[in-house]
């Protein structure tokens, strides 16, 4: 139970996804501080899958509320790392000036988010205040 079937959509194949119990469970060390940015469809539908990489020290997950396709995701993913990567932007900007610029999936609806939004929220800080 620590991989799944997952699909990128109709006429593609499968392939192995990892729910929150792999990364829990099954990955040995930590992510010391790293900022994760999952890029697949629906990474924070639930906050399962982002609360285990934040416990496993990952300083921040960026991820979709919802589905994707993939044609967004190649135009929205560049656009959001440049603005995190920026030195100057924190990452609620990065994420609120991406939907701004790119704006949310035109076939889902869907939009950038991040987490942890609370007890400490990582959207006050820059990517490199969060890695130091």
């Amino acid at each position: 139970d620590r991989l799944v079937m997952a699909r990128v959509g109709e006429g593609y194949p499968m392939v192995f996804g990892i729910p929150p119990k792999f990364i829990v469970e099954s990955m040995e060390g930590t992510f010391d501080d790293a900022a994760v940015i999952m890029m697949g469809c629906s990474g924070l539908f639930s906050r399962d899958l982002a609360k285990a990489f934040v416990d496993k020290g990952a300083s921040v997950y960026v991820g979709w509320n919802g589905s994707v396709e993939l044609y967004y995701v190649d135009e929205a993913t560049p656009y959001l790392v440049r603005q995190l990567c920026s030195g100057s932007m924190t990452v609620r900007d990065a994420v609120d000036n991406t939907m701004d610029s790119i704006g949310p999936d035109p076939e889902h609806g869907s939009g950038l988010e991040y987490y942890p939004t609370y007890p400490s929220d990582s959207g006050d800080k820059t990517l490199q205040e969060l890695i130091e």
